[in-house]
């Protein structure tokens, strides 16, 4: 009888664990929809709910839904001009991030090269991005290998390296149109105006 009681107590604990467990992956959920619908509207908000989901996570070691947190997080930084606390943010995600979650991880390293652009580091920038490129490839993500070029378009750009740029610039928009990615589209046809416009001037 003592048996049966024990293991009734164990299985309602489990139970408790568990449910408490799914409440917080759902609640980490809601706070990362908030944050990327803040994002580019109003990235201190964004900033915000995604630093209420790490806080959800103290003591994990590897969770995808903290490293995601962080990359949102990170994301509002940039999006703020706070570029050494973004930086610093996404190392910490890659700590946190699962080998197997090969888009997030992708997302990380792609990030982190248009950061280092913005520190003017060109040479880490186009290490993050090819690492970012490598990865989509290896999943077949077309749009955001598309995203990789038209950031390493402007990493060249950057550099002076105006020819290279343009070919990047061009990849990419070749890519977008194929899959019919009109904000991708938008984007390099904007950077290419933008650089002729630059070099029509000089």
């Amino acid at each position: 009888m003592k048996e049966k009681l024990l293991i009734y107590i164990i299985l309602c604990l489990v139970n408790i664990s568990w449910a408490n467990a799914s409440e917080k992956q759902q609640e980490a959920e809601l706070l990362i929809k908030k944050s990327v619908d803040a994002l580019y509207n109003n990235p201190k908000q964004a900033s915000y709910y995604a630093s209420k989901v790490i806080e959800l996570f103290p003591g994990e070691s590897r969770s995808d839904q903290k490293a995601k947190a962080i990359f949102y997080y990170s994301q509002a930084e940039k999006l703020l001009g706070n570029f050494d606390v973004s930086i610093k943010n996404l190392y910490d995600a890659m700590e946190y991030v699962t080998p197997g979650n090969r888009e997030l991880n992708g997302q990380i390293y792609a990030l982190a090269g248009a950061l280092y652009c913005k520190l003017t580091d060109y040479n880490k920038a186009i290490e993050m991005n090819e690492k970012a490129t490598s990865i989509f490839k290896s999943i077949g993500d077309s749009v955001s290998i598309a995203l990789c070029y038209n950031d390493r378009g402007i990493i060249h750009y950057s550099m002076n390296e105006f020819n290279t740029a343009g070919q990047f610039l061009r990849q990419a928009l070749a890519i977008n149109r194929s899959q019919k990615n009109l904000r991708g589209i938008a984007a390099n046809l904007n950077n290419l105006c933008y650089m002729k416009g630059i070099l029509m001037r000089k």
